[in-house]
């Protein structure tokens, strides 16, 4: 009877030990995605950082241009004006003092494009719809492109790029 008893129990601690063993694993297989979700966090993250540098740097060469644009069009040109063009006519202000103020009048709109019509469509029923960015981004890189190739045929940034194909696959 002692013998069926010993037998007994072990063949319960053995049970109880595998039981344990399994659930230690499910437990570990538990974190395991909690791991992969922080490091998906941190790349998306770095995408970010890379994304808005990049976007800052676009930005500061914009301005540059535009300040290059702003002083070449603020210098005197070296044609003169017409001595032919009438003159604007000024607005005298009275500021109901002996004090007068002259102004120049607004210009007026210049009436060469008032008969201008824009083309008429071809078809105004048909309507076409074009890809957006998101799609196109998706499509060539379900074609096998890589970010950079992608970046460069849609004139996109890369780290843009980088960060649609992150958040749609």
């Amino acid at each position: 009877m002692i013998q069926f008893l010993v037998t007994t129990s072990l063949v319960l601690h053995l049970l109880t030990f595998l039981w344990i063993v399994t659930l230690l694993q499910k437990i570990n297989n538990q974190q395991t995605p909690a791991v992969d979700e922080e490091k998906l966090k941190r790349e998306i993250e770095d995408l970010l950082i890379a994304y808005t540098s990049e976007m800052k740097e676009e930005n500061e060469q914009l301005l540059e241009q535009l300040v290059k644009y702003k002083q070449e069009s603020s210098r005197p040109s070296s044609i003169k004006r017409d001595e032919n063009l009438v003159k604007e006519p000024e607005v005298i202000v009275s500021t109901g003092t002996q004090d007068e103020i002259k102004l120049p009048s607004a210009p007026k709109e210049q009436t060469e494009y008032e008969d201008y019509k824009p083309p008429a469509l071809e078809s105004e029923d048909s309507e076409m719809y074009e890809q957006s960015n998101i799609a196109k981004v998706l499509s060539l890189s379900k074609q096998g492109y890589s970010a950079e190739e992608i970046a460069k045929k849609l004139h996109l940034g890369k780290g843009e790029v980088e960060l649609m194909i992150k958040f749609y696959q």
